[in-house]
């Protein structure tokens, strides 16, 4: 990032500074020791991403604190109030200020356009305390810095994820055995159900022909109950002709003794006596007597016709009523024979539905069993087939995560990664070398390697030729150790910086140059002057006789929480 200006009160010192920068120039800040110098650096990381870089809190007790930081691209502001209440703002440049729910959210965001602190340290920031933390470690501490300035810790952290991933995989592949044949006994129980319930189905009773061929009204009930009353009727009927027909024949009976009566009456009145008095056989009480006789006769004989005719016609009656009767009494005789069948009939459908409900309350129990073993079927089935599958996918994962694990290993994309890094890494510090040593010097990295057990060697070894009288870097003066750190640090930030695909911003170097001699400022700030020429260069010191030495094109000078231009 270009830092263009900072905005600093009460900040780590009291006071106010507020300091512009170039965007591309060599900027030396001189000062004595605790006069403020670094908290410049300082400002920017915490303003972006509220730690500094020593770990300390910057603002002043019971004290108003801010600092803002304005690059290029945006502007920061980090506030503290007097009772320690703190606030974040941040715009960027092509829109305006936006707010958030909380400073989480708030720090979130800003970290999405600026960037992790520590690849910003790496790239942008060069301190006396790292100068010759490279060359001065052991080769494992030096394999773990250059990793870690190049990001490859996250090779570790990816390498040891697969390698708890392979772990745990392998935990979740014992189980896998045991839940297949768990899968497979089921399966194999559920087709040996089904195999015992297909040969214990009982087939559908038949319905007895009787029913098939019985007609639908065997029986007439309405048609029994009309004879029967009919029945009963001709019944009453017959009973009340014979009652008639006794009537008439007394009605007979008296015609047939009145006419004889008349009959002997009239024989009696013509052959009677002669009268009393006259002694004549002719006198008028005997010929009216006869007269009426005469005409009392044919009465009598009709009655006796009538009453024989009805007689005869109650006999009729009788006769037709019995013949009736008995024609009810044979279809009542055959209502009774069809009752009797149709009960039979009846009794027989009722057994045979009753052995059908039986047999259909079986077949639904045979179906309920069946549609179980079938869904137990189907349903082992499934996991059989995902367990099959969940094997197939386990493996193929488990050769995944072997296959990444080689690739993140120490000899795959990492050591590669890492060998390419330590060749840019010597063409850079040796370019640099070659402008700020005394003499001819070639530094040499080597990466990993292979011991002969077949192990691999976990380190980084730094040899300098041409230093310490040909003896390497421990052999050779203050000066020279000096030179070599630089030119490390400056080819460290300038590879950091392309891994990371970082634009070069402003670069801060906090104290570097001030144990070179004369002559190795002298080359050093010449080599600083251009690399100033694409970025600003802020080279912090407490020596004034290397600040003067430097070729600057803006000097800045700390004294007492004060900044003044020079």
């Amino acid at each position: 990032m270009h830092v263009q200006a900072l905005h600093l009160n009460n900040f780590i010192l009291p006071g106010e500074v507020h300091v512009h920068l170039p965007e591309r120039g060599l900027v030396v800040v001189s000062g004595p020791n605790g006069a403020g110098k670094s908290r410049l650096a300082e400002a920017v990381a915490f303003a972006f991403w509220g730690r500094t870089l020593r770990g300390t809190d910057p603002w002043l007790t019971g004290e108003v604190g801010s600092v803002r930081v304005t690059t290029t691209t945006m502007e920061v502001q980090r506030s503290v109030t007097a009772k320690g209440s703190k606030k974040l703002e941040w715009v960027p440049h092509d829109r305006n200020l936006v707010t958030y729910e909380t400073a989480t959210k708030a720090q979130a965001a800003l970290e999405a356009h600026a960037g992790d602190l520590e690849v910003w340290r790496r790239t942008h920031v060069l301190s006396s305390q790292d100068a010759a933390h490279f060359t001065t470690a052991t080769d494992a501490e030096r394999k773990h810095l250059l990793e870690q300035i190049l990001g490859l810790e996250l090779f570790d952290q990816a390498w040891t994820k697969v390698r708890d991933d392979a772990a745990k995989l392998k935990v979740r592949m014992l189980d896998q055995p045991l839940a297949l044949a768990v899968a497979q006994g089921r399966r194999e129980g559920a087709v040996r159900v089904l195999s015992g319930l297909d040969q214990v189905q009982d087939p559908e009773p038949v319905e007895p022909a009787v029913l098939i061929a019985a007609p639908h009204a065997l029986y007439d009930k309405e048609r029994h109950e009309a004879l029967f009353a009919e029945r009963r009727e001709l019944e009453v009927k017959l009973r009340a002709a014979g009652q008639a027909l006794t009537r008439m024949e007394g009605e007979r009976s008296n015609y047939y003794r009145r006419i004889e009566a008349i009959q002997a009456q009239l024989q009696a009145s013509r052959a009677g006596d002669p009268c009393p008095v006259c002694g004549s056989t002719e006198y008028p009480e005997r010929a009216e007597r006869i007269r009426q006789l005469e005409v009392a006769l044919p009465e009598a004989q009709q009655g006796l016709q009538d009453a024989q005719a009805g007689v005869d016609e109650f006999i009729r009656v009788q006769r037709a009523i019995g013949t009736r009767a008995e024609e009810v009494a044979a279809s009542q005789v055959k209502l009774a024979e069809s009752e009797y069948e149709f009960r039979f009939i009846a009794q027989r459908r009722s057994e045979w539905e009753r052995e059908h409900r039986a047999w259909a309350d079986r077949q639904a129990s045979w179906n309920r069993q069946r549609a179980h073993a079938l869904a137990d079927l189907e349903e082992a089935s499934a996991s059989l087939e995902h367990l099959q599958h969940k094997g197939v996918v386990l493996a193929r994962e488990q050769a995944t995560l072997k296959a990444v694990e080689g690739v993140l290993g120490m000899k795959g994309v990492r050591a590669h990664v890492l060998s390419r890094a330590l060749e840019g890494i010597e063409a850079v510090a040796n370019g640099w070398l070659s402008r700020i040593a005394p003499r001819p010097m070639e530094l040499r990295l080597k990466s990993y390697t292979t011991t002969k057990a077949g192990t691999t060697s976990e380190a980084i070894s730094l040899e300098v030729l041409g230093a310490g009288g040909g003896k390497g870097y421990w052999a050779a003066s203050g000066g020279e150790r000096r030179r070599i750190d630089v030119a490390l640090l400056l080819a460290l930030a300038e590879v950091s910086a392309a891994a990371y695909g970082r634009v070069p911003g402003t670069l801060w170097l906090d104290e570097v140059l001030d144990s070179l001699d004369m002559g190795g400022v002298d080359a050093v700030a010449e080599a600083l002057h251009d690399l100033a020429v694409d970025r600003a260069v802020v080279l912090i010191t407490h020596s004034e006789a290397l600040a003067a030495r430097v070729p600057a094109a803006q000097r800045l000078h700390v004294s007492q929480g004060r900044i003044e231009r020079r």
